[in-house]
């Protein structure tokens, strides 16, 4: 069983499935207590070096409710096997970047392994929302960003490139100018040649 869950993370409860090794098709074990002989809970954190593994004081629970140590069947009859855990805080504490359990001891019980990552930030919640600042902080980057080099720029940006779509240009003995948006202060310039061309005289369908 492999988890996410955010480092600091407090009064975090778990469904676990435990599976009966007695059963040929992979059936849940039912009926364990907290206080089943030989039930056993340890976890090891990456930041414990060379101690041995931390047992967990197993308590009994309410479904739905934290109490560190907290094991509890959920439904017998109709999620067999299916049981709840409540994770002690000191097992998801900051300063490891994940952390290793294992349930295990009961008669007919399959071992139950859970793997932890430990996550800076945390997994199950809503994306961030920017504030109206911040995205207009992001479009001003983009529209500042140099074209040929990267960075921020105030010459060949995104803004210079685009003024060419919407802003003022004359043209004017060679020289052609692109106007910044107010249409009177000048973007930059460019310089052109023109040559005669026969008239367009008219355009007529051939079939």
């Amino acid at each position: 069983m492999k988890l996410e869950i955010k480092a600091g993370t407090t009064s975090k409860r778990v469904g676990i499935f435990i599976a009966d090794a007695s059963s040929n098709v992979g059936a849940g074990l039912a009926a364990l207590l907290f206080s089943s002989t030989g039930l056993t809970w340890y976890y090891w954190r990456e930041d414990e070096g060379n101690a041995a593994a931390t047992a967990v004081t197993l308590v009994t629970a309410t479904r739905g409710t934290f109490s560190s140590g907290g094991f509890i069947e959920k439904d017998t009859t109709n999620l067999t096997g299916a049981y709840e855990i409540s994770i002690p805080d000191a097992a998801l504490a900051v300063g490891a970047k994940w952390v290793n359990m294992m349930l295990k001891g009961a008669a007919n019980m399959v071992p139950l392994p859970i793997e932890i990552q430990l996550t800076v930030s945390d997994p199950d919640a809503p994306s961030v929302t920017l504030t109206a600042a911040q995205n207009n902080a992001i479009a001003d980057a983009i529209l500042l960003r140099d074209i040929a080099t990267g960075g921020s720029s105030s010459a060949k940006n995104v803004r210079s490139a685009l003024r060419t779509l919407r802003c003022k240009q004359t043209l004017v003995a060679g020289t052609g100018t692109t106007y910044e948006e107010d249409g009177v202060t000048p973007a930059w310039e460019w310089t052109y040649t023109t040559a005669a061309r026969d008239p367009l005289a008219s355009i007529a369908p051939t079939t």
